[in-house]
């Protein structure tokens, strides 16, 4: 069974327990048309940061494992012409806390941050324990052009509700810590698929995505009665939250509370899935959840929450899916 012994995320909101803080109270920290991290002067200060409070206190084995991602990586130095690897964010981690396990560097798109833990889950059977940690400061010229010229940008993202019209881009990062021993919230399973349909809308049948959703609840042992929380993918795009509301009806007719996050924080691509692995914990431990800010006019009929409030919940799936039809999805429950 692996456990999160460690987490840390540092979003629009501030760090950890500030994010967490003004979530509940249903506050943004999208600025504009985009979410900024304000106090770090690089990529690698993002990143560092959320890994130091996540291994904070927790003796890591020698043969550690690390995993790193990002889906844009050094971008904004490539704009400028400065070239660096992008395997060279995995090794500030590695070099920074000196170990000298297996090390894996991801670029899965809006999936990294899950993909993330997925493989650190993997590398959990030859290692001690492992840390997983993804960051991105996506605000370059190229990526606002791109995903403009791509009509997927908006001045505020508002998920599942009649009045989207795209995501709103924000840096962040985050960190889990992996181990077999110890306390913390458990991870149960994990699915993943691709849809093979276009490189960067969903199939509208939702197939693939409701079998990622599938496989994970079948690894995990559980039915999907039994998931209380939902931390969706809901970017606040037309075809995405469509199909995805479309897919959440179908699997889940009990409506469990779906908690949609980057209303609040915007959408950090490559850590976004972690940032939300880390609410997932954060809602199991401190059995609370958080509105679902930018909900304007619910156009599914979703249980999304409208207001900071106790919950009773052990069963938490965080679901992640990004461009080329990839999806994801990690269950967590509550610790005994």
């Amino acid at each position: 069974m692996a456990r999160v012994r460690g987490y840390a995320c540092i979003t629009t909101l501030g760090d950890t327990c500030t994010t967490w803080s003004r979530l509940l109270q249903g506050e943004s920290g999208i600025r504009g048309r985009q979410g900024r991290v304000e106090g770090y002067d690089s990529l690698e200060a993002l990143l560092l940061a959320a890994v130091m409070q996540a291994v904070q206190g927790i003796d890591l084995p020698p043969d550690c494992g690390v995993v790193v991602g990002s889906s844009r990586h050094y971008q904004g130095a490539w704009e400028e012409d400065k070239w660096v690897l992008p395997a060279h964010l995995s090794q500030v981690v590695v070099q920074h806390l000196g170990l000298g396990g297996a090390t894996i560097a991801l670029a899965c798109a809006c999936a990294t941050g899950n993909w993330a833990i997925i493989r650190g889950l993997q590398l959990l059977d030859a290692c001690g324990a492992v840390v997983v940690a993804c960051a991105d400061r996506c605000l370059t010229p190229l990526s606002l052009a791109g995903l403009q010229q791509m009509g997927v940008l908006a001045d505020r993202c508002h998920p599942f509700s009649r009045e989207r019209r795209g995501m709103v881009l924000a840096e962040g990062a985050a960190a889990l810590v992996l181990t077999r021993e110890g306390r913390g919230v458990e991870i149960l399973g994990w699915g993943c698929t691709n849809d093979a349909y276009h490189v960067s809308s969903p199939d509208p049948t939702g197939a693939a995505m409701a079998k990622a959703i599938e496989q994970a609840l079948g690894r995990s042992g559980i039915t999907p009665a039994q998931v209380d929380v939902i931390s969706p993918h809901a970017t606040g795009t037309i075809y995405n939250d469509r199909v995805e509301a479309a897919v959440l009806s179908r699997l889940f007719p009990q409506r469990p509370w779906v908690c949609p996050s980057k209303g609040a924080t915007g959408h950090s691509l490559g850590a976004a899935a972690l940032i939300e692995a880390v609410l997932c914990v954060l809602i199991l431990q401190e059995q609370k959840i958080f509105p679902a800010v930018g909900v304007l006019t619910p156009e599914y009929d979703l249980n999304l929450p409208r207001q900071g409030q106790s919950i009773s919940a052990q069963i938490a799936l965080n679901l992640s899916f990004g461009f080329g039809g990839q999806n994801t999805a990690v269950v967590f429950r509550k610790s005994e």
